[in-house]
Parts: structure tokens; C-alpha cells; sequence
């Protein structure tokens, strides 16, 4: 994977700047200006170093409700449509679903799934679909299927086994987390 540029120095990747700092920390006890200098030195570049990666690292967030699949209507499946797009140059790292409640209907005899992706694609490209039936978490560990993505705007795609407008309860909230390459 290559390196994410720093804003200190476009040139070289925040996370190897910061492994140089650390290295600098580590070996540079002596020489000019004694230990202490040297020492001072590579932690200053170690923070500067984590503050440029932690201020591209963003999170989005939609929370729903039984109220937004019910308002989709008598479909198999809908979108709800995250509030903005991404910026350009965002790569996700991370997605998920917090289901806080179940997304059922008033006889219990519904389920759903739900996934996250692009408003113009499939709607699960960064996060397959998952059963909202039981209070969890959905989500998967690490790289997900997103990358490198345009200016493109975050969906929620909703599948219950009935149609969407027969849903009566549950809530969630959807969560996007990407680092800016640029």
C-alpha cells in the first residue's frame, strides 16, 4: 500500500516520516547538542508527524430509523442517502451499522439486511449487506471493498423481507471512516 503524503513534506508518506521520528528518538542519544536536543527533536517530529495523519483521518455518519425504510414504500429494497458526499480523494477504511434497535414490523415476522456503498452504484460497496434483526454491530475489520473514491455520496441500502413501507421499528446509525490521499 503506498504511503499517505504528509502535508510537511508531500514528498515523503506521513506514516514513514513519523517512522523516521520515532528512529530518531530511538538512536539519536548523542552527538551535537547532547542527548536531551536530540531527543526533543524527534519528538517534536513524532507529533508533528501524528498530527498530519490524524487530520486526515474523518468519519461520516447517517442515523435512521423505521420512519426512512417505511418512507421508502411498497419496494423490496431502498436507499437512504447519507447528507453529503465525500470529499475527492477519500479512501475508505473502515464501515459500519450500529442497529440500536431491531428493524422488524408490528407481527415480528420481518427482518432486514443492510449495507453501505455508492448512491450511483450497487449500494454495498463498502459494506456487504448484514441481518438487522438483533441489536449489534455490522460491519468488517479492515480494508473494506472501498479504495480510492471520488466525490461520490455514501447510500444505505436497506433489504427487508417484506416491503420497505411495512417496517414499524428499529434505528441505526451507518458510519464512514476515510483518510484523505491528498
Amino acid at each position: 500500500m503506498g504511503q499517505i503524503p504528509s502535508p510537511a513534506n508531500p514528498g515523503v508518506g506521513a506514516v514513514a516520516q513519523l517512522a523516521a521520528a520515532v528512529t530518531a528518538v530511538e538512536t539519536h542519544y548523542t552527538g551535537a547538542g547532547g542527548a536531551q536536543a536530540n531527543v526533543g527533536a524527534g519528538l517534536v517530529a513524532a507529533e508533528t508527524a501524528i498530527t498530519a495523519v490524524n487530520a486526515r483521518i474523518k468519519t461520516v455518519s447517517k442515523a435512521f430509523s423505521f420512519t426512512d425504510v417505511a418512507a421508502l414504500g411498497a419496494v423490496a429494497s431502498g436507499n437512504i442517502d447519507f447528507a453529503a458526499a465525500l470529499p475527492a480523494g477519500a479512501i475508505v477504511i473502515g464501515c459500519g451499522v450500529d442497529v440500536t434497535a431491531v428493524f422488524d414490523n408490528v407481527g415480528n415476522s420481518a427482518s432486514c439486511t443492510i449495507a453501505v456503498g455508492i448512491k450511483s452504484g450497487t449500494g454495498a460497496e463498502f459494506m456487504t449487506a448484514g441481518a438487522a434483526d438483533t441489536v449489534c454491530k455490522i460491519g468488517t475489520a479492515g480494508v473494506l471493498n472501498g479504495g480510492l473514491v471520488g466525490a461520490v455520496t455514501p447510500t444505505i441500502l436497506v433489504t427487508p423481507t417484506v416491503n420497505c413501507n411495512t417496517i414499524t421499528k428499529g434505528t441505526a446509525v451507518a458510519y464512514i471512516t476515510y483518510v484523505l490521499a491528498y
